[in-house]
């Protein structure tokens, strides 16, 4: 009889080629407690992709639309509504290609037999999509609390140094940069079919491409720049938003010892 560690090995073999596979999608089974183990990742992936993110989207949607409606009749010359639009608009493409990244639950409703396809092209091309509207929010969060610590530490120079236009035209390197960045993404797997030679089934697996491995930028953009941009956006909105409170709390109290 084969044992589990027997099995495993045949199917490591049969997949020595693809050395570089993304498995973090895929269930290899064949063991009980695999099964049982698969069993309830997959149960936890369905909720996922079936419930919460196309909740998520059904909400996100209408409120962001109607955010950026409302911040966009009160008027883009200000900077403040400026940001609000701009942070409203990023996170409705973020759950507008969330939701996209993670249709195949729906389309194997219609076409069961190829919603593993389905599912891993979706993520090939729109994972970049995702992380870049992702690194986007953070963004124009870490500038929007920047805006406002700038107004009250210095709240009679700002109109100086930072108009409309230098606004605008800061939000839109942040996304673009933002955007630039996560394009490793988008180079970094291509959808590839194998064959299992234990179970002789078909699989759809996403394998890193040869372009990605021969090109040390990616990984260095992947694994340090992007993790650094994370870090250091929310170091800033935790600076900024502290040194905000500080200095509206002194001036609360100056207020209250002025007015007695």
């Amino acid at each position: 009889m084969t044992s589990c560690n027997e099995t495993n090995t045949t199917s490591a073999m049969m997949l020595s080629h693809y050395e570089h596979i993304t498995t973090s999608n895929v269930l290899q089974i064949t063991c009980s407690d695999d099964i049982l183990r698969s069993q309830m990742l997959q149960r936890a992936g369905d909720t996922m992709q079936c419930v919460c993110i196309p909740s998520l989207f059904l909400i996100g949607t209408p409120t962001n639309i109607l955010t950026m409606i409302i911040f966009y009749r009160q008027g883009l010359g200000d900077r403040m509504n400026l940001c609000l639009f701009c942070l409203a608009f990023v996170d409705l493409m973020c759950v507008t290609t969330l939701f996209t990244m993670n249709s195949s639950c729906i389309i194997g409703l219609f076409l069961p037999n190829q919603k593993q396809f389905w599912g891993r092209v979706l993520i090939k091309n729109s994972l970049n999509f995702v992380n870049g509207f992702s690194y986007s929010t953070g963004c124009l969060t870490m500038i929007i609390a920047i805006e406002r610590c700038a107004c009250v530490m210095f709240p009679m120079h700002i109109a100086t140094f930072m108009k409309t236009k230098t606004m605008a035209v800061v939000l839109a390197t942040a996304m673009m940069l933002t955007q630039l960045l996560c394009g490793v993404y988008a180079v970094k797997e291509k959808v590839s079919i194998v064959q299992d030679v234990t179970t002789g089934r078909y699989l759809t697996l996403l394998t890193v491409t040869e372009l990605y491995l021969s090109n040390n930028i990616f990984t260095f953009i992947e694994n340090i720049v992007l993790p650094l941009i994370s870090i250091f956006t929310f170091t800033v909105v935790f600076l900024a938003t502290g040194l905000t409170v500080v200095r509206l709390r002194v001036a609360l109290n100056w207020r209250k010892s002025t007015a007695r």
